[in-house]
């Protein structure tokens, strides 16, 4: 994947997924996580604006392939945990 002309790492790209998985999430938290690896996996510091890109964009492909779906504004599940 490609955001602002920076190429995310696929570390990145799990653990944003990883912690989708987990329980109920919201996009800033996911964005968090994007500049906090993807700063550990590159030489530099992924932004604050390019790393909600990531998060929105994440959420977008999931939400098209019907893997995640919005609780209840704001917040976002995984499919599988909202139907447990």
């Amino acid at each position: 994947m490609k955001v602002h002309g920076f190429d995310v790492p696929q570390a990145v790209i799990d653990a944003c997924t990883e912690r989708m998985r987990e329980k109920h999430f919201r996009s800033y938290e996911i964005a968090e996580i994007a500049r906090r690896v993807g700063s550990l996996c590159d030489a530099r510091d992924i932004g604050e604006e390019t790393a909600h890109r990531i998060a929105d964009r994440l959420i977008q492909q999931l939400r098209h392939q019907r893997k995640i779906k919005i609780i209840s504004y704001p917040k976002w599940g995984w499919v599988e945990a909202v139907r447990t």
